[in-house]
């Protein structure tokens, strides 16, 4: 990993809990430091299993940090908001992880600075999520009427 930083800086938005989930030791502990340093708190895991307890226990994620895409899929069921930043090959995500919601890609290697760009970008931005159909309660009896239902009264 490239360590160099450029003279401009991203500030922490707010305070902020990410969860990164990193099989990698020491990539995970050097993300962790890096990204508590800027004011973050920072939970790891260091795979999927450990992750899901740290996501069901977690009131409040803000950001998921993680190399496993697989794993973005369970994690939307418990934080369905939480903006997502895969990080590993590009060639090994799957493009349908992509359409989960708020989720960002970044290869390894990569410098401080666009980690800390990527993480702000993530936390600040209001990118809507994709289009969930409204949950509905179905009138208990239909009545036709002009090619239309009508709820009988």
């Amino acid at each position: 990993m490239n360590t160099s930083a450029s003279s401009a800086s991203v500030e922490t938005p707010q305070p902020a809990t990410l969860l990164i989930v990193e099989t990698d030791s020491v990539f995970r502990e050097f993300e962790a430091r890096t990204l508590s340093d800027r004011g973050y708190t920072v939970l790891m895991a260091s795979g999927t299993k450990e992750a899901l307890r740290l996501a069901v226990g977690s009131a409040a994620i803000h950001l998921l940090l993680t190399e496993f895409p697989e794993f973005t899929r369970q994690f939307r069921t418990i934080h369905p908001t939480t903006p997502v930043l895969l990080v590993g090959a590009l060639e090994s995500f799957d493009e349908g992880v992509r359409n989960l919601g708020r989720i960002e890609v970044m290869a390894k290697p990569f410098t401080l600075e666009e980690l800390f760009t990527k993480v702000h970008r993530l936390l600040t931005e209001t990118t809507p999520l994709p289009y969930q159909r409204p949950e509905f309660a179905a009138p208990q009896s239909f009545e036709l009427c002009s090619d239309t239902l009508l709820e009988k009264t």
